[in-house]
Parts: C-alpha cells; sequence; structure tokens
C-alpha cells in the first residue's frame, strides 16, 4: 500500500480506470490514458488486482489534455474521470469499453453481431465543457457545495464546475456565500434554456433570485415530433423528475428512437416512459400507444404534454416487471430502463408479448451487453446500434438499440 510502481497502461476498463499489470496482477490505475507508461501509487490491494493512481506520466498519450478542472484533479472529485482526455480520445475509448463489455458480458454471439453492426459514437456537441442543463451536489458541514471525493464519503467544497452549463454557474451556488445551504442537503439545479433556472433541495423549489419558483421546468424539443418533419415544441416536466442531463440529448435521442421505430410501428408499448419525451413522437406513429412509468408527477407530466399537443395515449403508473406485461400484446416496445437495465425477466415477457421490434435505450455499458445476450437468446437479432457521448470527460455513454424478429 502506497508503493509508487512504473507500468505500462494496456486498455481501458469499465468505470474509467485503465489496465496495467505488474508481474501478472492486474491494476486498475486512474487517470492513465491507453498506451501510456505511468508511475502510479498503489491505493489498495487484493490477491490478483489491485488499484492506482497515476502520479507521474512518463510517455504520454496524444489524447492526453490539460485536465479540465484542475480542483477535480487535484482532489479526486468523482464524476470526471476521463478529464484528462481529449474528447476524440474518450469516444475511442468507449467504444474500446462497448466492445469489450459485450465480449466479455455479452458473449462471443453478442460480440459479433455488434461488431457486424460497426457502431459508431458521436458526440453530443463539438466542445464538452458548460453542457449539462442539470447537476447535483451535496452540502457539507460548513454549509459549502461540495462534491464527494470519488471512492470514498469524503466531501471536497468547490468553487466551478465546468461541465455545467452557463447559467448553473452564473448562480453563484459555488465558492461564495450567496447562498445558505443546509448541511447534509442534496442540491439539484436545473437549467433549461427555455425556462429560468430551478434549484432544489427537500422537495422545496427555488428560483435564481431565492425566492419559491414553481416545480415545473419546460424543456425545448426539436425533433421528428410528426414523421417526417421537424418539429420545436415545449415539454414540462417536474425539476424533481429526471430529465436527459445533457442539452442536445433530448433532440439526439429523440430522433435516434423515432427513426429506429419507423413510421408504422403498429401497436406500440413504452416502458419507463419518464415524462414523455419519446411518447410524444410515439402518439404520432403508433396505432395504439400505452406507457409505463413508475412514478406519479413523471406520469401526471407525460399526460399534460400529450393534452398539450392533441395526442392521446394510455398513460399508466405501474411498478415495472414481467407481471406489468401479463397478457399484452404490441408490435414494437420502446424501453429506457434505468441504469441497471431491463434484465432477462422483463425481455422475456417482451417476447412474449409478440414483439417485433424492441428499442432499448441504455445508460450502462454492462446493463447493455448483458440484456443483448438476453434478446439472443429469445431469438432476436440485433440490427442497430448507436452511441452518443452525452456525459464528455466521463466514462458514461448513451447506447440506443434495436432487436428485431
Amino acid at each position: 500500500m502506497g508503493d509508487i510502481v512504473e507500468l505500462k497502461i494496456e486498455s481501458p476498463a469499465h468505470g474509467g480506470e485503465c489496465i496495467g499489470r505488474l508481474d501478472g496482477k492486474v491494476i486498475l490505475v486512474s487517470g492513465a490514458i491507453p498506451g501510456e507508461r505511468v508511475r502510479a501509487r498503489i491505493l489498495k490491494s487484493k490477491k490478483n488486482l489491485a488499484w492506482a493512481k497515476t502520479v507521474e506520466v512518463l510517455s504520454a498519450s496524444p489524447e492526453r489534455i490539460s485536465h479540465i478542472w484542475p480542483l477535480a484533479e487535484k482532489e479526486g472529485i468523482g464524476g470526471v474521470e476521463l478529464g484528462h482526455v481529449s474528447l476524440e480520445g474518450g469516444m475511442a475509448w468507449k467504444k474500446a469499453v462497448i466492445a469489450d463489455q459485450t465480449r466479455r458480458i455479452g458473449g462471443s454471439d453478442a460480440a459479433a453481431a455488434l461488431k457486424q453492426l460497426d457502431m459508431q459514437i458521436e458526440p453530443g456537441a463539438s466542445k464538452g465543457l458548460h453542457q449539462r442543463i442539470r447537476v447535483e451536489f451535496e452540502v457539507n458541514e460548513q454549509g459549502q457545495a461540495s462534491m464527494y471525493r470519488a471512492g470514498s464519503h469524503e466531501l471536497v467544497p468547490i468553487d466551478s464546475m465546468p461541465l455545467a452549463n452557463e447559467q448553473i454557474n452564473a448562480l453563484g451556488l459555488f465558492g461564495t456565500d450567496q447562498w445558505e445551504f443546509v448541511p447534509g442537503d442534496r442540491i439539484r439545479v436545473v437549467a433549461s434554456s427555455a425556462d429560468a433556472p430551478k434549484i432544489v433541495a427537500n422537495k422545496n423549489v427555488w428560483g435564481p433570485d431565492g425566492e419559491p419558483a414553481t416545480p415545473v421546468v419546460k424543456y425545448p424539443l426539436s425533433g421528428p415530433v410528426h414523421p417526417g418533419g421537424e418539429d420545436e415544441v415545449i415539454l414540462r416536466a417536474m425539476a424533481t423528475d429526471f430529465w436527459q442531463a445533457h442539452v442536445n440529448a433530448p433532440h439526439l435521442l429523440f430522433s435516434e428512437v423515432m427513426e429506429a421505430v419507423g413510421e408504422d410501428p403498429g401497436r406500440v408499448i413504452e416502458l419507463f416512459s419518464g415524462s414523455g419525451l419519446f411518447t410524444v413522437g410515439l402518439a404520432n406513429r403508433a396505432q395504439s400507444l400505452q406507457t409505463f412509468e413508475g412514478g406519479r408527477s413523471a406520469v401526471t407530466s407525460a399526460q399534460k404534454n400529450l393534452r398539450a399537443l392533441g395526442l392521446q395515449a394510455q398513460v399508466v403508473q405501474a411498478r415495472i416487471n414481467a407481471k406489468t406485461l401479463a397478457n399484452s400484446q404490441a408490435d414494437t416496445f420502446v424501453l429506457d430502463p434505468p441504469r441497471a437495465g431491463a434484465g432477462r425477466e422483463l425481455i422475456h415477457a417482451m417476447a412474449t408479448a409478440g414483439a417485433k421490434k424492441i428499442v432499448h435505450v441504455a445508460c450502462d455499458v454492462a446493463a447493455m451487453a448483458r440484456d443483448a445476450s438476453y434478446y439472443l437468446a429469445e431469438g432476436y437479432s440485433w440490427t442497430r446500434a448507436q452511441a452518443f457521448d452525452l456525459f464528455p470527460y466521463t466514462h458514461h455513454v448513451e447506447q440506443v438499440s434495436v432487436f428485431e424478429k
């Protein structure tokens, strides 16, 4: 523990670290890039695996950049584990991890199918900084905006957040005494281009002036809401509910999902439908549309968004599992599950419901690899795969896949 070792960095690992080896032992190294030679300090060690942090780069990759957030690099703040990697290098990193995880977890058939599709990663924007419209942070005992040191429960005060958009950084939340926060609170900040910023703590919502504000946030959506069109609409969701964090994510994911669904998807069931981002496009295409979402307020938002656009769907609040789909029949499924993915039982239930096409939006590489193997086991072919770099300078990546019979 604490020893400094010299390592040749091999490949990226899922989670933002890289693989090095010492006397046959795998070392997971943070702050490194494949192809580099580094000196790293051992932080933790087990029999066949150790964790280390780069302390000196002896031979740098051409993809290495000055860290986008020096405080995070110095203090080990989580959430920017690829902050030392160029945007292009980060996308190559994520593509390699997707291929590796698909092979390791999904198996040889899934890996072969993905290789055949030649999946690409599309950048969320031409630049990586100041693209997030939703951020969260903790309040330490001194009442300061803080974030956790990676792999610990130790809070580090922050004086900026370079991934957040200009609206959020202009609020004076970081490194000032402009706001009085309650120690122990978790703060969410939402700053849509179609609305004033909202600050949320303990279900209370304030505007940028510190006065109580409506919890409803207006989000712009541009995309093919109608088949063959390019529409500009406003959707509404509660500040306390999920919405995509990257400013361009709604447009990119919506457009990809609608293209994958096609203009005549027949009977459609949407799972984990949230506040209706995909719902409003599906309602314009489906012969019939039924959606399932667990959050009560998200269901209410989806219903209001449909009514505002003159659209109809059966929007159901329900805990989503295989039992939810008992006796259901659909030609097409669209799902955007949480990080844990869909799982074997839910995928079997969709197959039993007669789905000819399933459009799966995934935010976790390992879960998508596992789910891909389940789709293939149910007799589906993996026919489309596209990834989006909506979390630049982190290891996260969004994937949209299509499975068909």
